[in-house]
C-alpha cells in the first residue's frame, strides 16, 4: 500500500510507513506528456557492459 499526497504543486508517493517512493511536479498544462529524462534513457548498453564484466552474457 502507498500514501499519495499533494503539497505546493508536488505529488508525493510514499510507502505506508512514510518512506518516500517518488515525487513529481504537478503540471498546470492539460494533455501534456510528462516524462522524466531517466524514463527515456536507454540503459541496455550499460547493463550489457556490467554483465560482460561479471562474465555473464545477456
Amino acid at each position: 500500500m502507498v500514501r499519495i499526497e499533494t503539497l505546493d504543486g508536488t505529488l508525493y508517493i510514499q510507502a505506508l510507513f512514510g518512506e518516500p517512493i517518488c515525487e513529481h511536479h504537478i503540471s498546470s498544462g492539460q494533455g501534456l506528456l510528462i516524462q522524466s529524462m531517466s524514463h527515456r534513457r536507454d540503459r541496455t548498453s550499460k547493463l550489457d557492459k556490467l554483465l560482460a564484466a561479471w562474465g555473464n552474457t545477456p
